[in-house]
């Protein structure tokens, strides 16, 4: 009885270990997918430079430490571009925390079959860039206390 007792503990504590690896290889997994879609999104897109032409005040209620309601100005832009002589315009699913320069200068991704479906450089890179450098940390530090731990009961 103790045995199977023992045997189940170690079992435990292997799978407890084994978690935080395969978390960071889920999150990397995540960010490489994401990756993938913008990969399919850029193969069939067309660059050209856009206008911020005009932005909106957004209030975001984010939670602070206390749990208290803290209000955060934000701005969502919309952006002018050209294709084939003709206007467009759309807005970024991304939030800005300053105030857009109206008349800036900045690159559009849009499709080159529906140049209504349009995007901008940190929409197609920075949430997989962020998975992908969160699971490398994860798999990192876990590597290293697992080598730690290693070394230390040899």
């Amino acid at each position: 009885m103790e045995n199977y007792e023992n045997q189940n503990r170690l079992f435990l504590l292997t799978f407890i270990k084994i978690i935080p690896f395969i978390f960071g290889i889920i999150i990397v997994g995540i960010g490489v997918f994401l990756f993938s879609l913008n990969a399919d999104f850029l193969t069939n897109s067309n660059t050209v430079i856009g206008e911020i032409i005009s932005y909106e005040q957004v209030l975001r209620i984010d939670r602070t430490e206390e749990t208290q309601k803290k209000p955060k100005i934000m701005y969502q832009m919309t952006i002018s571009y050209i294709v084939n002589n003709e206007e467009f315009t759309f807005s970024p699913s991304a939030y800005t925390k300053s105030v857009p320069a109206i008349g800036k200068k900045i690159k559009v991704y849009h499709l080159i079959e529906d140049p209504w479906d349009a995007r901008l450089t940190s929409e197609l890179f920075l949430f997989p860039v962020i998975f992908v450098l969160i699971g490398i940390i994860i798999l990192c530090v876990n590597l290293i206390l697992f080598i730690k731990r290693k070394s230390s009961s040899s």
